[in-house]
Formats: structure tokens, sequence, C-alpha cells
């Protein structure tokens, strides 16, 4: 199951200027993101949910 780090989507969110969507996203949504149940939020946001996993993988790797 991929899934996306929820403040790799606040940040995605917050450096195109989508403030509100951003808030929404930080209120709505769990920490870890389903890709493949959420993959309509992703389009709606504009967001590539396949990278931002790849990303979040990486990060939580590092951190491990």
């Amino acid at each position: 199951m991929a899934t996306v780090q929820k403040s790799l989507v606040l940040e995605a969110l917050r450096r195109r200027g989508l403030d509100a969507r951003a808030d929404w996203v930080d209120r709505a949504m769990p920490d870890e993101i389903d890709v493949q149940l959420n993959a309509s939020l992703f389009d709606t946001l504009g967001l590539d949910a396949q990278a931002l996993a790849e990303e979040s993988a990486k990060t939580s790797e590092a951190a491990a």
C-alpha cells in the first residue's frame, strides 16, 4: 500500500499558494494518506501522488 505523508501534501500545496486547501487537508486527512483510496483527491489538488509517495518513502527510510 503506497502512502504519502500528509506533511508532504501540505508543503506542496502551500508552495503553490493553496493555503486554504492545505488547511482543509490538514484537518480532514490522516498523517499517512493512502494513495489508492484517495486518488481523486490528489487529482483534484493537482498533485502527482506517485511522486509524493516515492518522496514519502525516502523520507521514512531516512528517519528509520
